[in-house]
């Protein structure tokens, strides 16, 4: 009879559920820009990680920010997570192509959503709303939590039905305050982009941030994850050195993926420190909580993008 219960119950659970996570697997190297006085040839680089999931990185000759973005294919729909960051003047930036490429001749709608709403993440909104059968998320905190239909917030989660592959949508509210990552259980990947990356993890509302990477962290413990997959590589090769945020040409990188390792150090980190902003110097990351312009005249007189507020 016990042995009969066990069954029925293991039928029960869906395949997805008890199959392993197929890990992605991360470009040998990424483009990184190109010295002074060479020319921007290759403006993009896309590479396939796994089945159905590629990645698409702007040059630092395109925008210094060089985001990464996510495309993910379903049976039904196609999932892009952010936009990518304004091109430099005259630069004409292949990204829709690129996309309609990848899907091919799959007869997928397209979901272009966002980790959050900075401008290095969404300057191809507009080109995308152009594009047939597709829809783009709005990045304000009421278009999230109506488009993905949140039922509470920042302790909620919500789901991406692709077709045969289920999307866990995590709101991460710290960096900036629609901030989400997306959680897709066939390769075991959190796509976590500014809330944990190789590089400088800047945050605008410090118990926000820490409420959200502690749930995070909980959802990682209790789901088979193999990687976090940031928005921005910032960090040299060289453990606690980075490169300065406006570098263009970066041949040095950290590698893309972080690890739980590295979030339970975030999540160690934050605790530690308690209710009160402090920079956090890691190997692998430094968390710089924001300050307002007034509080120096270095960081009043530095731009917005560079501060990634």
């Amino acid at each position: 009879m016990l042995m009969k219960t066990i069954l029925l119950f293991a039928l029960s659970i869906p395949l997805a559920a008890i199959a392993a996570p197929e890990p992605l697997k991360e470009a040998s190297q990424w483009i990184h820009g190109v010295p002074a006085g060479q020319a921007c040839v290759q403006l993009l680089q896309v590479h396939q990680a796994g089945p159905g999931v590629f990645i698409i990185r702007q040059n630092k000759c395109v925008n210094t920010e060089a985001p990464f973005l996510y495309l993910i294919l379903g049976e039904q729909k196609a999932l892009l997570l952010d936009s990518g960051a304004k091109p430099d003047a005259g630069v004409d930036f292949p990204l829709v192509e690129t996309v309609n490429r990848l899907i091919g001749e799959r007869k997928l709608s397209l979901l272009v959503a966002h980790t959050h709403g900075h401008r290095d993440h969404i300057a191809f909104d507009y080109a995308f709303r152009a594009r047939a059968n597709t829809t783009v998320v709005g990045t304000t905190p009421d278009a999230v939590k109506t488009h993905f239909q949140f039922t509470q917030w920042p302790e909620g989660e919500a789901q991406v039905d692709l077709g045969g592959r289920k999307i866990t949508v995590l709101p991460l509210p710290g960096h900036e305050a629609a901030h989400l990552a997306f959680y897709d259980p066939h390769s075991g990947t959190v796509f976590s982009g500014d809330s944990l990356y190789p590089g400088m993890l800047t945050v605008r509302d410090w118990p926000a941030y820490r409420q959200s990477i502690a749930r995070l962290l909980k959802f990682a413990e209790a789901h088979p994850v193999t990687a976090f997959a940031g928005a921005h590589v910032e960090m040299m090769s060289k453990p606690y050195d980075m490169y300065p945020l406006d570098t263009a040409y970066q041949p040095q990188e950290h590698k893309l993926f972080l690890g739980l390792e590295h979030l339970r150090q975030l999540n160690d980190a934050l605790t530690a420190q308690g209710e009160k902003p402090a920079r956090i110097e890691r190997a692998d990351f430094i968390v710089e909580p924001y300050a307002p312009p007034s509080a120096g005249l270095v960081l009043g007189l530095m731009p917005w993008w560079k501060r990634r507020i």
